[in-house]
């Protein structure tokens, strides 16, 4: 045993053969000795027992988050001696000023290089095989890629076996069959319920000695904190617990200190936005092509590649598909998207994960991104409304469908979130009131975000709530009216729907113009025609990781928080005009998604205070532990606190607003023309998209920072 993880560390301790030890990865301890001495012990030696069944412990090694280049030594003024490609596994071999020294995972003759600590994701080694479930039928491939052969596919239900872990993939074993298939797609088993082995701590099997000083294990601190946050309180670990709450800890930032950053899945997109933002629909696509190599190369059809995406991808390509025109292939992506939700909730309604402590850990222990994608509530129903307008361009009836399917969602969503929000607040008044930690400490979690982001906050406010969105009662309405061309009798039901669009925006006078036709019976037909037009312009605000110094009486602990932030946008209105009319007509907001999604923010406070105020228990605890196992200790913890990124996954192609407007034109009319202009009253862009020849036409573009596409739909069913 040496005292560090290098062959040229000092030996100070022999271990004899089959002598139990405490192996520590980058997060957990697999097995324990009664003595306890720290060191290291080369990964290739070393093995984890349980049962008939083990699993060889490796070195630390990491997976790279992105594209990412190698430096000579720790920081970005040293050169460059070359580069890692996005899931690429290396060995780290130590660390400095937030860097890791890594070998060559090409040719380890060369020489090693220093990556910065948060573009790697260290691995959770597994201490023992665990019993899983197949969350969707999937591929079991013969290695962890999507170029490997298909050996089976594992049906949605059945048990495996994981017995190892490669990147974002699982060793599995299923019947008679073994392979390997993506963590996204398997929920593994615990004592504590169904998790994911990729983003929990591994439980200790045994125990060192105990002392006053000594945690009994690491998972009794993870048994206390799970016991505290469901109300119990009978174990070791959870007394322990009580005494940490005011440790001293050392923090990465200054007390009260702010910082917002990019992190995880939202930095990793930043080169895809970059290309949306300059109106390169195209590139941006094939800029999320180059992400996604590995599963574009491994299929021949849309719907192989759906089958091995998740469910953000999904959403994704759905919606950047229909911006730059490919609208079959946008309701292939968005069709398939919304299976994968229906699917997930029917999982959800026979097993809910929920009620289980150790997964709530790791709800914050700041893995997220390793499993499946949970939409926010907007980002569901945005998803049906993308879809409606798919049918719309296509002129299909089929878009009422969808339509009355997002408004039943939102109104179920709109009951879930303030279910939720009052359970958060029941529990937060719980804890303070039982005792859980100090109640200065409940004071302090409270001003994490006290203050943040004003302007945001404003943007919030003009909207009462986050499930506002009128688009599907808008489409409803306006297919309603369409039919008005065949059956007047419909313009009733249009009637009904332009009203509830105009309660949920009550600022949109051309809902209240619509409503005004209804009532008056007035349909465009003879020597008029109708419009509708809808620009999605912008992008939506952006995911963050906000990293915030919360004092406590003793020490500093850097608390990271997911937060939306809203991006800049240089257009400051959208205008619409008829060839041979005077004048032209502003396009006014339908569905403001950043206002949504900054209010779904500013109402999940009382959420985010409680992931706050177990991340702090979480982070004293974590740091007590690791302060019992000396040097190797040390690492641990900052190599926990560096990889402790909140999930920052969110669908990142949505627009800050969908613009609209509804106009009756002359019969006779060709074209029309879109013209956008920057706050000061520049114009930047016109374009011009013909109508179609019979009948009403539905228009629909993508706006980004001066750059407008625009695309006209096919006949509707009123005419053909």
């Amino acid at each position: 045993m040496k005292k560090a993880s290098s062959m040229l560390d000092k030996k100070f301790k022999k271990i004899s053969k089959g002598v139990m030890v405490c192996a520590v990865s980058s997060l957990s301890l697999a097995s324990c000795v009664s003595n306890p001495m720290v060191g290291v012990g080369g990964g290739n030696s070393l093995s984890s027992s349980q049962g008939n069944s083990s699993v060889k412990l490796s070195m630390m090694t990491a997976i790279a988050l992105s594209n990412v280049n190698v430096r000579a030594d720790a920081g970005t003024e040293h050169s460059k001696v070359y580069a890692l490609k996005k899931d690429q596994r290396v060995e780290i071999l130590s660390e400095k000023d937030n860097w890791y020294q890594i070998k060559n995972p090409s040719d380890t003759s060369k020489p090693v290089g220093w990556v910065r600590y948060d573009f790697l994701v260290v691995d959770v080694v597994p201490a023992q095989t665990r019993q899983a479930e197949v969350a969707k039928d999937v591929k079991m491939r013969s290695g962890p890629g999507t170029s490997h052969k298909v050996v089976t596919i594992a049906k949605a239900g059945s048990n495996l076996v994981v017995n190892g872990i490669d990147g974002r993939w699982y060793k599995v074993v299923a019947g008679d069959k073994e392979g390997w298939i993506r963590n996204d797609f398997v929920v593994v088993n615990s004592e504590e319920g169904s998790v994911n082995v990729a983003s929990t701590p591994v439980r200790a099997t045994s125990k060192p000695a105990a002392s006053d000083d000594t945690p009994t294990s690491f998972a009794g601190f993870l048994n206390g904190m799970t016991n505290k946050l469901n109300g119990t309180s009978s174990s070791a670990g959870s007394e322990q617990v009580n005494k940490l709450t005011t440790a001293a800890v050392a923090g990465p930032v200054m007390p009260l200190e702010r910082r917002v950053d990019y992190a995880g899945y939202s930095a990793d997109f930043q080169s895809i936005k970059k290309e949306m933002m300059s109106g390169d629909l195209d590139g941006a696509y094939e800029e999320l092509k180059k992400r996604d190599k590995e599963l574009v190369e491994g299929a021949k059809t849309t719907k192989e590649f759906a089958e091995e995406a998740d469910l953000l991808t999904l959403m994704e390509y759905g919606s950047l598909s229909l911006d730059k025109g490919d609208t079959d292939t946008a309701r292939d992506y968005l069709t398939y998207a919304e299976d994968a939700l229906k699917e997930r909730d029917q999982r959800s309604q026979t097993a809910d994960l929920a009620n289980s402590g150790l997964s709530n850990l790791a709800s914050v222990a700041g893995f997220g991104e390793l499993g499946e994608y949970t939409p926010q509530s907007f980002e569901r129903i945005l998803l049906l409304n993308y879809k409606s307008v798919a049918y719309l361009l296509e002129g299909k009836r089929e878009a009422f469908n969808v339509a009355q399917r997002a408004i039943d969602l939102q109104n179920e969503e709109r009951k879930i979130f303030e279910k939720q929000i009052a359970e958060a607040k029941s529990d937060l008044d719980s804890k303070k009131s039982s005792g859980f930690v100090d109640a200065s400490v409940f004071d302090i979690v409270g001003k994490v975000f006290d203050g943040f982001n004003k302007e945001d906050v404003k943007k919030a406010n003009i909207v009462k709530d986050a499930f506002v969105n009128p688009f599907g009662d808008y489409v409803a309405g306006m297919i309603y009216e369409l039919d008005g061309y065949r059956d007047r009798d419909m313009l009733s039901n249009a009637l009904i729907s332009y009203k509830k669009a105009s309660e949920l925006n009550p600022s949109a006078s051309f809902l209240k113009k619509a409503v005004s036709d209804m009532e008056s019976r007035k349909i465009a037909r003879g020597e008029h025609k109708i419009v509708h037009i809808v620009i999605a312009d912008g992008i939506a605000p952006a995911r963050k990781t906000m990293t915030y110094g919360l004092p406590l009486p003793t020490g500093v602990i850097p608390i990271k928080v997911p937060v939306y932030v809203s991006e800049e946008n240089k257009v400051g209105k959208v205008t619409v005009s008829v060839k041979g009319r005077g004048g032209s007509l502003n396009l006014e907001d339908l569905a403001n998604v950043e206002a949504i999604a900054l209010r779904h923010d500013v109402d999940s406070r009382p959420l985010k205070d409680l992931t706050t105020l177990v991340n702090v228990v979480r982070t004293v605890a974590e740091k007590k532990v690791a302060s019992g196992f000396g040097f190797i200790g040390e690492i641990i913890s900052n190599v926990r606190e560096s990889v402790s990124n909140p999930n920052m996954r969110a669908w990142m192609t949505l627009p800050s607003s969908f613009k609209a407007n509804r106009l009756i034109v002359p019969a006779s009319a060709k074209e029309i023309t879109v013209s956008t202009y920057s706050k000061s009253g520049k114009r930047l862009t016109s374009e011009t998209v013909s109508l179609t020849n019979e009948g009403p036409s539905i228009i629909y573009g993508r706006s980004l920072n001066g750059t407008l596409t625009l695309q006209s739909s096919a006949k509707t069913w009123v005419v053909n």
